[in-house]
């Protein structure tokens, strides 16, 4: 809250400790219309302390939360960047795989094919050559 950025945190309870003297004080005064006057401002004084030390105590706790979590959040960048590499590391190893697997069914067709040119037949291991080369790597 911005009341806390600006007014430091011993002056809640310092007020707070004041409030509770001035109370006590206000018991031993011998004037009953002082006596009174007094009660009453300690008593609002008191209530505005307790009610500024509750946000206090709230704020404090929100922010410890928050860098808790901001904590949480370097440690999952952190990770999330390591599993990012894992991740590139295993597409580049399919991307290399599938690449070998054009390249080996390439060499195939190109030493068959000069025998499938001199009979003009398909014959079924090309083919098959051609359907596995357009399976999904496993």
């Amino acid at each position: 809250m911005w009341l806390f950025e600006f007014i430091p945190q011993t002056l809640f309870y310092l007020l707070f400790l004041v409030s509770g003297i001035g109370y006590a004080i206000s018991l031993f005064l011998p004037n009953p219309i002082l006596q009174k006057q007094v009660k009453i401002t300690s008593v609002i004084a008191l209530g505005i302390s307790i009610y500024l030390l509750g946000m206090l105590y709230v704020n404090n706790l929100w922010k410890a939360r928050a860098e808790r979590l901001q904590q949480q959040v370097v440690e999952l960048e952190a990770k999330s960047t390591t599993t990012n590499t894992e991740i590139k590391e295993r597409v580049v190893t399919k991307t290399q795989i599938v690449k070998q697997r054009g390249d080996d069914v390439i060499k195939y067709v190109d030493r068959e094919i000069v025998k499938i040119n001199n009979n003009c037949v398909v014959p079924q291991e090309f083919t098959q050559a051609h359907n596995r080369a357009a399976e999904q790597p496993k």
